[in-house]
């Protein structure tokens, strides 16, 4: 997300259109109480689970946004309701309607997959465009996507590659591993015309090391060229030795690790090193690798998770997965040898507070790793309390709608509250949500 989020006024032209959404939802609201209490009848609930359920049934009815995706989602899961995806689309446009971030976003989904509901990709964009203007990076990434292959709206290459890298730069996984399919295909495509490899041919005499390394790809692949190994390797080593971080990654590859070679060890290390300590995620999820297991390094589980969330803090939440096993095996095994002075506390403690949120983003939206708000929670407090204002709003927004977690208003304003005092705009109007409704009872 862009630093502070830009305002919900641009959203005042699309005002008539929920302003509608809003009254159905209320022409409705008996048929829907009259369904859960019918529901309950046949569903094997406890007295707190029916209470639950009327608490948020009575504040969706109130208009409460949170309720109302929370009804939504209870209906399309069919958790403590009858599973109805026809409730659930309804209660969704309600809070979606409002504003609500989250309503929205599987709105989007849902009509984008068409697994649940009737494909729609002009409903998905509908949705999907108004978050990405706010700065939404699944969004953002996702909206990208569908210019790209013009679903929902004309096909525009390049709008499509801005939203792409707006999503990019605020290091979305997602978006950061199509943009090197993107220049991997474009490198094809360019390979094929003769005018264009002379010139790159050219460029990488004349040392410019995009140019070399792109030459070396060129060889690797056998794009436009017949494939030679040996000439990638001269390209790519020389590229590599300018500073390009990309070379750096690739250089490695031409070394073998099993060779039992000192040498090729050595420079193993030495290319995914530089290459990481750059912030090439791909090279500083290898290095977290290369200390888990031991190759090429001593085994260092404490090196290996500074890595493996610095990755995730550049493009590459995969590590994210390793450091949650490796804490499992420490939990039980704390004798271990890998196990001495490791833990996700120390972990976190020692990483950067905007490479705590990009990791914490990234499980809670699962961008390029399995969702898991419980594990978001742990890296974004961390953050948070470093004065991060996007990991505020987002523990904020865990709180407020239980994500994971127990509901808790209290621990939702808090957080919302230190990330207003920052500036964050969308925890402005959060916190203003949230005291529209002071009667919401805790889960």
């Amino acid at each position: 997300m862009r630093g502070v989020m830009r305002s919900y006024a641009r959203r005042a032209k699309h005002g008539a259109g929920w302003l509608l959404a809003i009254v159905m939802v209320k022409l409705m609201l008996f048929v829907a109480a009259g369904a859960v209490a019918a529901e309950r009848k046949n569903l094997n609930l406890t007295v707190q689970e029916m209470r639950r359920t009327a608490h948020v049934l009575k504040e969706a009815n109130e208009g409460s946004d949170v309720a109302q995706y929370r009804l939504g989602m209870m209906f399309l899961e069919g958790k403590l309701v009858r599973r109805n995806i026809a409730q659930a689309v309804m209660w969704l446009r309600a809070a979606a309607g409002q504003g609500h971030v989250r309503a929205m976003y599987v709105l989007a989904m849902l009509y984008g997959t068409g697994q649940q509901v009737p494909q729609d990709w002009v409903e998905s964009y509908r949705w999907i465009s108004i978050l990405a203007e706010e700065g939404h990076r699944m969004a953002q990434y996702n909206l990208g996507m569908m210019l790209e292959n013009g679903q929902g709206v004309a096909r525009d290459s390049s709008l499509a590659m801005k939203w792409i890298e707006y999503a990019a730069k605020e290091g979305s996984p997602s978006a950061l591993h199509h943009l090197r399919q993107l220049e991997e295909n474009s490198l094809r495509e360019k390979m094929g015309r003769t005018s264009f490899r002379n010139e790159l041919v050219g460029l990488a005499g004349k040392g410019d090391a995009d140019a070399q390394y792109r030459l070396g790809q060129a060889y690797l692949n056998g794009f436009g060229v017949t494939k030679d190994e040996a000439g990638a390797r001269k390209w790519i080593l020389q590229a590599a030795a300018a500073g390009h971080a990309g070379a750096q990654y690739a250089a490695a590859y031409f070394f073998s690790v099993t060779s039992g070679a000192a040498e090729d060890a050595e420079e193993v290390l030495k290319w995914t090193s530089q290459a990481a300590t750059q912030g090439h995620p791909l090279a500083a999820f290898n290095l977290g690798g290369m200390y888990e297991f031991g190759v090429v390094v001593e085994k260092d589980w404490v090196q290996s998770g500074r890595w493996y969330v610095y990755a995730a803090g550049v493009g590459n939440a995969n590590g994210l997965s390793h450091l949650k096993e490796m804490a499992k095996i420490c939990n039980h095994f704390p004798e271990s040898a890998e196990c001495e002075g490791f833990t996700l506390r120390r972990i976190a403690e020692q990483a950067d507070a905007e490479t705590l949120y990009r990791a914490g983003l990234a499980l809670k939206d699962g961008d390029g790793i399995e969702q898991s708000f419980i594990d978001a929670q742990f890296w974004l407090r961390y953050a948070a309390v470093r004065g991060h204002v996007g990991a505020q709003y987002e523990l904020g927004d865990i709180f407020e709608t239980g994500l994971g977690v127990g509901r808790s208003r209290a621990q939702a304003r808090y957080w919302y509250s230190r990330a207003a005092s920052g500036g964050f705009a969308l925890a402005q109007k959060r916190l203003a949500k949230l005291m529209e409704h002071p009667e919401i009872k805790e889960d």
